[in-house]
């Protein structure tokens, strides 16, 4: 298995907080859905997919938030254009 250097969540949890507060239609709330996404990914070991991993905890924002400013995730880092595509 392949590791990768750098690989930072931080800026895509700090998106994901604006998620808190969220309800979901199910039940429960968007935040912490999207660490369950991401939580179910690593425990089938997507370690080396980190724009899947990133695109996890941010696949409701811009629904459930009605983000029309894409380039906010477009520029969380490196790895934004491919995790908007993702996300979209």
């Amino acid at each position: 298995m392949k590791y990768f250097d750098n690989f930072i969540l931080a800026p895509y949890i700090m998106k994901a907080t604006a998620l808190i507060g969220v309800s979901r239609k199910v039940g429960g709330n968007q935040f912490r859905h999207s660490f369950a996404t991401l939580g179910i990914l690593l425990d089938y070991k997507y370690f080396d997919n980190p724009i899947l991993l990133k695109a996890s905890l941010l696949h409701d924002v811009v629904e459930d938030l009605h983000l029309k400013e894409l380039d906010q995730i477009r520029n969380l880092d490196h790895d934004g254009p491919e995790v908007l595509i993702l996300v979209q």
